[in-house]
């Protein structure tokens, strides 16, 4: 049985977490929640694992809808929607499929025409993620940007086909210059 949507990405895990919400937007979901695993893990056992992160996704009306059906489905929202570093090295997306797990609510024939809908939406918002980065596409350090703050304003990196990092499709950092607050 299988309980997921599962996409599996060339782009940076960075990357496809920073394009994950507005794949989402468009199917109507918002993220409430994140969990970075590899960070909790890390505090509370003082272990090493993969990055590893947990999204909330809701679509405020499909869940209205199925709170109105069955308070207790509650239980099981919002959608797990999880990003990782796969083995392969690829960045792995995979979003909850409902359909599989409403089965156990107490009104589960209500439910599933939901379930579905939503599983579609969730599905075709994972599809919406590039599998891998686009030739010219250039990839920024968001480190530089962290560092200087909101108020920074960032420049265009001037790219060469010439250096070993540039026009194509390389990791390319900005060049930032903070700003008074």
């Amino acid at each position: 049985m299988q309980f997921q949507t599962r996409k599996s990405l060339e782009i940076g895990y960075d990357e496809a977490l920073a394009q994950l919400p507005a794949a989402l937007k468009t199917e109507g979901f918002g993220i409430l929640t994140e969990i970075d695993v590899q960070d909790t893990l890390r505090k509370k056992l003082g272990t090493e694992f993969r990055r590893y992160k947990i999204l909330g996704a809701c679509n405020p009306e499909l869940a209205h809808r199925a709170l109105q059906t069955e308070l207790e489905i509650g239980l099981m929202l919002p959608c797990n929607v999880i990003v990782y570093e796969a083995d392969d090295g690829k960045t792995a997306v995979s979003a909850i499929d409902p359909t599989q797990t409403v089965g156990v609510a107490n009104n589960p024939r209500l439910l599933t025409e939901l379930a579905t809908t939503v599983r579609d939406k969730l599905a075709r918002a994972t599809l919406r993620l590039p599998e891998r980065q686009r030739r010219g596409d250039v990839r920024l350090d968001p480190a530089p940007v962290r560092a200087a703050g909101r108020h920074a304003r960032i420049r265009r990196p001037r790219l060469s086909a010439r250096g070993p990092r540039g026009a194509l499709g390389n990791h390319v950092t900005p060049h930032v210059k903070s700003m008074p607050a």
